[in-house]
């Protein structure tokens, strides 16, 4: 399992490096939840992030594309226009109430104004693992080679 997420409502999203995103009210029973959502190379469905948006509206990252679920994680819409990188590793909301996405290559942080509809590059090139921000409200975001640098957002 590469990412959980315990959602507001009690389901359980599991995100697998494989098979997808898996769904469970209890923990004894998982279901794949992938509709919507299609393989990526050698047929994989590689979950890296999860947001939860508002009670019924999840983000995933998976593969190299970004998708919503509006019905709490049972299918998925590609949310993507203007992500243009690679494995999105950390999916945030921002103190400003934007949305900020960590990528690999050719990496860097996205931006969102409106709840992942279109996501735009805000200048960092390099690839990006994870995201936060300090006591001043300012992007910190943590690198390849393990740095964390702070962004003006």
């Amino acid at each position: 399992m590469n990412v959980l997420l315990l959602q507001s409502n009690g389901f359980c999203l599991a995100g697998t490096p494989i098979r997808g995103i898996q769904i469970t009210t209890g923990g004894d029973i998982w279901y794949e939840r992938n509709y919507g959502i299609p393989p990526g190379i050698g047929g994989k469905r590689e979950v890296y992030s999860f947001l939860e948006l508002e009670f019924t509206k999840v983000l995933c990252g998976v593969n190299d594309k970004i998708y919503l679920s509006t019905d709490f994680g049972s299918t998925w819409n590609e949310s993507s226009t203007g992500y243009n990188a690679d494995t999105p590793n950390r999916i945030m909301r921002g103190p400003d109430g934007k949305i900020y996405a960590a990528a690999n290559y050719p990496g860097g942080v996205y931006r969102s104004s409106d709840n992942s509809s279109t996501w735009v590059h805000i200048g960092v090139d390099n690839t990006v693992y994870s995201l936060g921000w300090d006591i001043n409200a300012k992007l910190c975001r943590r690198n390849i080679d393990g740095g964390t640098f702070q962004v003006r957002v």
